[in-house]
Formats: structure tokens, sequence, C-alpha cells
């Protein structure tokens, strides 16, 4: 045979190779459509439960808040004040003290859902409002409480980092992540196949699959290793960092001053223009499909400790403020400051960062007195049933 006929051989064989795999893998992804959840447990992850926490509610909520857990720390320590009982942190995603707040503004009890994530980046709120708020599932107004961490995370660097992201990101999404200068090529590269190939998008789940097969045969044979085996170490339960009971009045666990100091000084510094111009790419992203969407949104700058302040660089926070302030103003986007006296006092913070019981439930009152009225006219438009029970106050 010739070196051309064992050429073209070889390619043959080569590209009937690459066509079955294409095939294998196309038919693995069918047979797993949502394997994407099944990579996270409901009882250590917070976006798994706040999509279920959505989903779960019988109609679309009237306010679907946005943030990160500058939102749901507050979210969680006002609901039990509001609910005068204890309510779980993980699973309880009612906002409870803001629909009580906004009863007197709009002239019946609404309701507020949080879709607040501890960590959420900007590329994150997108990516929940892109794929949960759509349809008959859209929320008549969204309120996004947004602080400087959004936007620069050194701790989360790129937009891939998130578990947000890796539950949520589509094909769709890929010329935004293909175009960002944040991420490297290997890293875009890697983003492409999981969204475009099954096996590779579950290759951690496969390869675990694949040793625990291989250690049920291997080790009845080898009982040294078996023993080794059952000697591991288990698993930390994370459940018991981020769930839990919170009483009318009791703060959620939290780690010292000085950790959130160390913490939140690796967060800001150095600064990352390239970060900050991706997530602030990923701001106007969701302000412009709120309005394709025709949802009214409304921005809160957050409350900060003044010590969490003290650790940015100079210029930063300032910066911050301006940027996204530019945004709102150019779109027409409502846009309120929290960070404010009294809110923004000592007292009403449990560390650095977060509001304790007392913060919280006067943030949402705040919040509820600055509510735009944009936001005020799309909560009274009520099905018929509601309409006829609110009151004549306009707006």
């Amino acid at each position: 045979m010739s070196a051309t006929d064992q050429s073209r051989k070889f390619f043959s064989t080569a590209l009937v190779s690459v066509c079955l795999l294409f095939a294998l893998d196309a038919c693995y992804s069918l047979a797993r459509p949502q394997g994407k959840e099944d990579r996270f447990q409901l009882d250590q992850s917070d976006v798994l439960n706040v999509l279920k926490a959505y989903r779960s509610e019988p109609k679309a909520p009237d306010i679907a808040l946005l943030g990160s857990s500058l939102i749901e720390v507050p979210n969680i320590e006002a609901a039990a004040i509001a609910a005068n009982k204890p309510v779980d942190r993980l699973t309880h995603h009612r906002c409870d003290y803001l629909e009580k707040e906004l009863t007197n503004q709009v002239g019946y009890k609404p309701t507020v859902v949080s879709l607040a994530v501890g960590g959420e980046m900007v590329s994150d709120a997108y990516l929940l409002s892109k794929r949960l708020l759509v349809g008959a599932r859209a929320p008549r107004a969204i309120i996004y409480g947004i602080g400087p961490r959004d936007f620069q995370d050194n701790l989360m660097p790129g937009v891939d980092s998130s578990d947000t992201f890796k539950l949520l990101s589509s094909v769709d999404d890929l010329p935004d992540l293909l175009q960002s200068r944040q991420l490297s090529p290997e890293t875009k590269l890697t983003l492409t196949m999981e969204n475009l190939s099954g096996f590779w998008s579950n290759r951690t789940q496969l390869a675990s699959f694949t040793n625990q097969s291989l250690a049920n045969t291997v080790t009845p044979f080898f009982p040294d290793m078996k023993r080794s085996l059952s000697e591991a170490p288990k698993k930390t339960d994370v459940r018991t960092f981020i769930a839990g009971m919170i009483a009318p009045g009791q703060a959620v666990w939290h780690p010292d001053d000085e950790y959130m100091l160390q913490n939140y000084l690796s967060r800001y510094n150095p600064i990352a223009p390239v970060q900050i111009e991706t997530q602030l790419g990923y701001f106007q992203r969701l302000i412009d499909l709120c309005k394709a969407r025709k949802i009214p949104i409304m921005i809160a700058n957050m409350p900060l400790g003044e010590i969490n302040r003290k650790v940015m660089a100079p210029g930063f926070y300032e910066k911050y403020l301006a940027d996204t302030q530019k945004i709102c103003r150019e779109q027409n986007v409502p846009y309120i400051d929290l960070n404010v006296a009294p809110l923004a006092s000592k007292e009403n913070f449990l560390d650095t960062v977060h509001l304790n019981p007392t913060g919280s439930a006067l943030m949402f009152s705040m919040m509820s007195n600055q509510i735009d009225p944009t936001v005020a006219v799309a909560l009274h438009q009520a099905d018929e049933a509601i309409a006829s029970t609110k009151s004549s106050k306009t707006y």
C-alpha cells in the first residue's frame, strides 16, 4: 500500500472516529438535559435553593430582589422579625419585612422574593434575571442592591468562578464570554467545550463514577486499600455555616472583624480594571434586558461599614459610585443611596460589611420609603382580584 493510500486510510479512520465521538457526545447530552443541577447539593448551595424557591412560587412575584450577601443577610434577619418566628437561612427567600413595609406604599401586600446569593457578582445577577425572570415568571419590578465588591472581587477573578455561572450559563452566553478581555484563551476554550460537549461538562462526574466503579471492582482484592479508604476524613458539613434557623433579633453567623478586614483587603486590592469593566458591561446588559422585557428596575447602593471603606484603594469607592450612577442616569434608571445616615452608622452592622437585625429592618424601611414611582406604578398593575382591594392612592 502506497504512502498516499495509507494517509487516506488514516484520515478516513480519524474522521469516522471523530464523527462517532460527536454522535456519542450528542446522545449523552440529550440523555442528561438537566445535568448541571445534578452537580450541586441542595443543602449546600445558595443558588440552587434560590432557583427552587423562585420556581415554587405559585405565580410570578411582584418584586424580585437581586444582590449579594448585602441583600441576603438583611433579608433573612428582617424576615425573622417580620414573621416573629425563626426562619431557615438557606431556604427562606420571601422578603417578609419589605412586603409589610410596601403595603402602605402601594395599597396592598405585594409578593417580594429574594434572588440574592452570597458572593453574587453583577454577571450572576444578569444570568439569574436572564434565565428565571422571563415570560410568565417575570416579576412586575426588580430592586437590585449593589456594592463595590459586586464589580471587583479578586477572590472570584473570572465570571466563570461562581456557582451561579456554572449552573446557569448556556451556549447563548458564549459571544459575551469570547469577547471578554478578562478571560484567557484557555478559559474561553474550556467554557466553549463546557457548553458544547456533554462529556466535557460532566467530566468530573464521569471521572468520579469511573474511579468509584474501579474502586468497587479492585478494592475487594486489596484489603489494605479498602481499610485506608474507609479511614478517609469526612467532608465538612457546609450546611452548618450557610444554613440553620435564624430567630427574631438573631444575627446570622459571621467571622470575626479581623478575618473580614483581611478578606476584603484581598478582594479590593489591587484594583482590577478589566474585571470592573467586565462587570460594568454586565450591569449595562442587565438594564438592557429589563428594558427589553419591560420590567422596571431600581438600583440601591447598599450600606457598608466605615472600616470596610478604609481597606479600599484611594478613589475606588468614588469611581464605583460614579460609574454606576452614570449608567443609570443615561438609561433613566432610578438609583437610591442607602449608604447614608442613620443606616450607615456603626451600631447597625454585625461586622464590617453586613447589617445586624436592627440595621436590616431599618434598611428595608428606607428602601420602601424611597420606592421609585415607576416601580410603584408597576406594582399597581396587579391582576383584577388584587386591584379591587388596593387603595385609591395614585402616583
